[in-house]
């Protein structure tokens, strides 16, 4: 099961998609940072992995992410990230980020501008699928 966010830029165009009723719950472009979290509306979710898609340009390139979960009272990092996000500034590039298996029932990533972005006051992501399945 896998769940979609997508943009053209940080402040573009934005197109929500899930395979199921859950939604995005929160948005946050506070420079230079982009800040994605997503609550599962059917409890809680086993999570894998992440597939994620940099922007097609502008410089808003994403460098480093930071994949978290909620425990039920704060945000914790995933163990044993691997990679921790995009090493090259190549438009639309695909990464899956892999980590040690997660319940929880809401889920974050931070997206920071990439060390040789053109424009890093804003940060973007292409497209993001969440990869797991629900949870016990």
């Amino acid at each position: 099961m896998w769940w979609t966010w997508q943009t053209v830029t940080p402040f573009g165009l934005r197109t929500l998609m899930a395979v199921t009723s859950e939604d995005w719950v929160k948005l946050s472009m506070a420079p230079p940072r982009l800040q994605l979290r997503y609550t599962f509306q059917s409890g809680d979710h086993v999570i894998t992995s992440v597939k994620v898609w940099n922007v097609p340009g502008a410089g808003h390139h994403a460098g480093k992410v930071d994949v978290k979960y909620w425990t039920g009272s704060d945000w914790e990092d995933v163990t044993n990230q691997s990679p921790e996000g995009f090493t090259n500034k190549i438009d639309t590039e695909e990464i899956e980020i892999k980590f040690d298996a997660v319940t929880t029932s809401q889920f974050r990533l931070d997206f920071w501008a990439h060390a040789s972005a053109g424009n890093p006051t804003c940060v973007g992501a292409t497209e993001v699928q969440i990869i797991g399945c629900k949870g016990p």
